[in-house]
């Protein structure tokens, strides 16, 4: 269980280091990044005081999600006014809609590969980005296609 609600944090921590470790830093506001962290930090702490005791790892995983949630959350209400940030709202929902479905994919199909834990997390994060890869391909998402077209020669 703990496992499963983790996960959620590789999508929050992808945006914030694109919103904090990209964008901030880029526009010199390092100490903003800095901040966000140490936010997230001092969420992360309280929020396990407080969960640890009740619901065990199931509890410090909730924790690690809300910390990183606020560190986004953070990040992407410091960016300046003047930087607006554009997403295009289909590729957008292509992206999201891939990990989703390749997220729940993974959850129900783990392969069973023995007790070893470790390869069953291998097992598990192959699995769901060869079913992003594919989804995003039968999505006809643009940049993946220009991916396929120069490795497969097709520029």
């Amino acid at each position: 269980q703990p496992m499963k609600i983790i996960t959620i944090t590789v999508f929050a921590v992808t945006f914030s280091c694109l919103f904090g470790g990209r964008i901030l830093v880029s526009l010199n506001k390092a100490e903003v990044q800095l901040h966000s962290v140490i936010c997230g930090t001092i969420v992360n702490c309280l929020a396990n005081l407080l969960l640890i005791p009740k619901l065990g790892v199931t509890g410090a995983a909730i924790a690690t999600v809300l910390s990183e949630s606020i560190v986004l959350i953070y990040c992407v209400i410091a960016i300046p006014k003047e930087y607006k940030i554009s997403f295009a709202p289909i590729n957008s929902m292509k992206i999201f809609v891939s990990s989703v479905l390749a997220a729940y994919f993974a959850r129900i199909f783990v392969s069973p590969i023995g007790s070893n834990m470790l390869l069953q997390f291998a097992s598990n994060i192959i699995e769901f980005g060869v079913v992003y890869l594919i989804l995003l391909v039968i999505f006809r998402e643009r940049l993946v296609g220009k991916f396929v077209s120069i490795f497969f020669g097709k520029r």
